[in-house]
């Protein structure tokens, strides 16, 4: 039987709407949003496609956290000095904001904060997971416990009661991810202060403070000497580990560590299932020098990690969101081209990436996505003001 021209057309044109509808599904991009532009901002989390917080800071007026509606950002006064990461629920009916002071709670939008009480810390890792809890990552002490590298959680929704868990043997607790309500994700490192390719950029010059977020960038004064950080195992002060708790927190497990020939540390991870994660690290490729960005990913819940992406062209890498188990992004800082970010995607979980765009004056810290909608905090040119990257 021969099809009639009639059925020809109509399969034609059902083939073109097919197209314009791929299209325009692959028609967002990542964009600056000037209204949010602020001293600095290298924290942001997302609640839903509607609501999501930037934790911002004027060079002014100090903490100014900034709520986003679906439309529009309201920025709110804060008193806590500078916000390393904010997450928030759902509606913005709970949100957190790590500071150089403690984690800071509010429940309406910033009209009032509650310190959490007990524990102590820096933090540039806050994260919401099973819906409506938040889970902070880094190096702490707690009263009683002492000092310990490890996660604070809170379950009940609105940031109230947390809990301590301890990484034992953890030294240097970067960041966290929690694809599961007892599966969750951390990694360490640290680099040698004295090594020749750290070359810190200075954000936020004018703090009196000085906060290292990586080798290449610190929040405050610049060239101020650190303290070798590596630990007293590791001569060469640079090492990266991932841990890993089935159990929510009760019990952690090293699942992967570098060697005593590697020089790199590892900054953000996030897993899109609670057996696929993908972290991104930095370093060096020698003990004199070498510049080198990465992506490591896992597909069997960290029993093995394998490099998929590097370059020794990019300056540095903090930020990755994986949005499902086989979708994701990294956001490597080009270099030759200015403050530049590559956003490079993958569709098979993180074993390959593709370059999908670059955004100018941009230094993504930070990237968080929810049903459809991303953001990043990006660091502008300078050091001396941020804004928030809206991918929609």
């Amino acid at each position: 039987l021969f099809r009639s021209p009639t059925l020809k057309i109509m399969q034609f044109v059902l083939l073109v709407i097919a197209v314009c509808v791929i299209a325009v599904a692959n028609a967002a991009e990542w964009t600056l949003d000037t209204s949010t532009t602020d001293g600095i901002l290298v924290g942001v989390g997302m609640g839903d496609a509607t609501s999501a917080i930037a934790g911002s800071c004027s060079s002014n007026s100090g903490a100014e956290p900034q709520w986003w509606d679906g439309s529009s950002w309201t920025k709110q006064s804060m008193q806590a000095g500078i916000i390393l990461d904010a997450a928030t629920t759902p509606g913005n009916k709970a949100s957190i904001a790590t500071t150089m002071g403690g984690i800071q709670v509010t429940t309406d939008k910033g009209a009032s904060f509650t310190h959490v009480a007990g524990v102590l810390g820096l933090s540039q890792s806050a994260k919401t997971f099973d819906t409506d809890s938040f889970g902070v990552a880094g190096q702490f002490t707690s009263f009683p416990g002492g000092a310990f590298g490890g996660v604070i959680t809170s379950t009940d929704g609105a940031g109230a009661d947390w809990t301590v868990s301890h990484i034992e043997g953890a030294t240097a607790v970067r960041y966290g991810d929690y694809p599961s309500a007892s599966t969750w994700y951390v990694t360490e490192g640290t680099w040698n202060d004295n090594s020749t390719s750290v070359a810190s950029t200075s954000a936020y010059p004018n703090l009196s403070a000085d906060m290292p977020m990586s080798s290449r960038l610190s929040i405050g004064k610049q060239g101020k000497i650190h303290a070798n950080k590596g630990s007293l195992t590791d001569v060469s002060g640079w090492f990266g580990k991932i841990w890993k708790t089935s159990d929510a927190g009760s019990t952690w497990s090293n699942v992967f560590s570098s060697t005593d020939s590697d020089y790199y540390y590892f900054n953000d991870i996030s897993c899109g299932s609670p057996t696929t994660c993908v972290a991104v690290a930095e370093g060096q490729t020698s003990e004199t020098g070498g510049n080198e960005v990465f992506a490591m990913a896992s597909q069997d819940g960290g029993s093995t990690w394998t490099k998929t992406w590097s370059s020794s062209n990019a300056q540095s890498l903090m930020g990755v969101q994986m949005i499902s188990a086989t979708e994701g992004w990294i956001a490597p800082l080009s270099s030759g081209r200015g403050l530049a970010t590559d956003f490079y995607y993958t569709t098979d979980g993180g074993q390959t990436w593709s370059l999908q765009q670059t955004l100018q004056n941009c230094l993504v810290m930070s990237m968080d996505y929810s049903d459809g909608v991303g953001a990043a905090a990006c660091l502008g040119s300078g050091g001396n003001s941020g804004a928030v990257a809206m991918y929609q």
